[in-house]
């Protein structure tokens, strides 16, 4: 079921789902003990690529939503040089705010 909803997170291309699919990975409320971890890092992987492909036509804030999304996902990776597709987002992005910084008024 988490399989068909990142997939479909990713073909309907839309905020509200890319968000949903992510919080359904790796918000800390949910127990993933019997999942495969490769597994739901490797959908965490997919759905950052593509966000990070859609963020270059987003508003500052919807950005920050999505970066906040993604940083579940690269802490629960736990290697610093996975942070480096955000970082890379953000020069590209031409943001001088640190990943820390997404997301505060």
């Amino acid at each position: 079921m988490l399989r068909k909803f990142v997939r479909l997170a990713i073909e309907k291309d839309s905020k509200d789902w890319l968000l949903g699919a992510m919080h359904q990975l790796f918000d800390s409320s949910h127990d993933y003990s019997r999942f495969p971890s490769g597994e739901r890092l490797s959908m965490g992987k997919a759905l950052c690529e593509h966000i990070l492909t859609l963020c270059q036509w987003q508003n500052a804030h919807s950005r920050a939503e999505y970066y906040r999304a993604m940083a579940y996902f690269f802490h629960e990776v736990g290697n610093n040089v996975s942070g480096q597709p955000i970082t890379s987002g953000l020069k590209f992005q031409g943001m001088s705010a640190s990943i820390s910084d997404a997301g505060q008024p």
